[in-house]
């Protein structure tokens, strides 16, 4: 048996294995957690809400009565989720009412609104004649909303986490 042929024979195969590896490229990404409390928390406002506007329009009870019960409502939700921001559009036939809770610094437009601070921190609200075409630009990106018959409530959810934007839109 030649000793020397299997030297040259096992430092080849180990020569081709290094060089095999330093060859191969391994492309890896890590799929994050998807975000679904973001959307659930936008999704049960949106439904609380229509309650509320309904249970208003069945009792008859003043527009002004009504805000009253959707922003305890939101003030609630905005003070228990305070690493979401929220934007909250409600109408009837006269007027349009948009209320944003800006718990994380968002950069936020809403056309046609313009928004004026209120009392409380972080919130900030407008009440304006009856529109129905709602734009919303969050962080550069446009979203367009239609307030139509039936679709009178809606509530948008933004979220940060890991550098990542998420943002629930209403049904």
């Amino acid at each position: 048996m030649n000793k020397r042929g299997q030297f040259f024979l096992i430092a080849a195969l180990a020569i081709i294995v290094v060089i095999a590896s330093l060859v191969a490229i391994y492309n890896s990404a890590e799929k994050g957690k998807e975000e679904v409390s973001t959307f659930n928390l936008a999704e049960e406002i949106n439904f609380e809400g229509s309650q509320i506007l309904k249970n208003g329009v069945y009792n008859s009870l003043p527009f002004s009565e009504i805000g009253e019960r959707i922003e305890n409502l939101t003030d609630y939700y905005a003070k228990t989720n305070r690493e979401t921001d929220l934007l909250i559009v409600y109408s009837d036939e006269i007027q349009t009412v948009i209320i944003f809770y800006n718990n994380t610094g968002t950069e936020i437009e809403v056309s046609p609104s313009s928004f004026q601070p209120a009392s409380i921190d972080n919130k900030f609200s407008s009440t304006q004649a009856r529109t129905d075409d709602i734009l919303v630009t969050i962080s550069g990106q446009t979203y367009r909303e239609t307030l139509r018959p039936g679709k009178i409530f809606m509530a948008f959810a933004m979220k940060n986490r890991n550098g990542e934007r998420f943002v629930a839109l209403p049904n």
